[in-house]
């Protein structure tokens, strides 16, 4: 980057933060820490969307900001927005009104409504770290029903894992027990491991031998109020089961 460009940081990465020290550029922290520059807090998630604050530290400036998207790790994409484009003399509130209109590319998080269950269909594709996001948001949107939702995480397998396949699939079933899951379906042979581990560690799972069987089973569970997460590699075709499933 030239020394007039600007390094858009992630101000609670660890991982990030070295990047700093190897730029002239002109670095802007945005996150959930105090330091940061743009800074996010008050984060509240629903079954529709995300809302929260944002603050500038260097003038105080504060917004409310909308998102029809749920999850932590969506206020850290748009903090990232709002701090690139004030960079170039877009005013927060003008980013905070985009925002409120902003769409992902479809089965990345979209709130499907079939009577009265919430879906969130995460089909797209899935890896370690995105399984971990899904799962937060799971748990997010219950805590908003104020516990009174339950959720269901139907995983299919992540792929092209190679060596690590089975331990990434152990650890999203930790994560599906740690964030509260109530009941985890799997299919395809390498989501067994997740639901193998759910169970170890008191969590309730079935797996299934296809998608077919995950339906069924699905729909025998269901009842309305529920949260159903659907999350696999794009090639295990999760986003399928809504069709099943009406």
């Amino acid at each position: 980057l030239p020394e007039d460009g600007f390094a858009v940081l992630n101000g609670d990465n660890e991982y990030v933060l070295p990047a700093a020290g190897k730029t002239k550029a002109q670095v802007v922290y945005f996150g959930l820490g105090e330091n940061c520059d743009f800074r996010g807090s008050d984060i509240v998630t629903s079954g529709a969307g995300t809302t929260f604050t944002c603050t500038h530290k260097a003038t105080g400036e504060a917004v409310k900001v909308s998102l029809q998207l749920i999850g932590e790790h969506n206020v850290y994409n748009a903090l990232s927005a709002i701090a690139g484009a004030f960079c170039y003399g877009v005013p927060m509130a003008a980013s905070a009104q985009a925002l409120a209109t902003a769409r992902l590319t479809g089965s990345r998080q979209e709130i499907v409504y079939i009577g009265d269950i919430t879906f969130i269909n995460d089909a797209y594709n899935a890896s370690p770290a995105s399984m971990e996001a899904a799962l937060k948001t799971l748990a997010e949107a219950k805590k908003a029903a104020h516990g009174k939702a339950r959720t269901i995480a139907v995983l299919a397998d992540m792929l092209e894992l190679g060596d690590i396949s089975e331990d990434a699939h152990r650890r999203v079933g930790r994560w599906a027990v740690e964030n509260g899951v109530d009941f985890v379906l799997t299919y395809g042979p390498q989501a067994a491991y997740i639901a193998d581990e759910a169970a170890k560690l008191g969590g309730k799972s079935k797996h299934c031998a296809d998608r077919q069987e995950a339906a069924d089973a699905l729909r025998l569970m269901a009842a309305a109020g529920d949260i159903i997460l659907l999350k696999g590699s794009h090639s295990m075709q999760v986003d399928k089961m809504l069709e099943l499933f009406k």
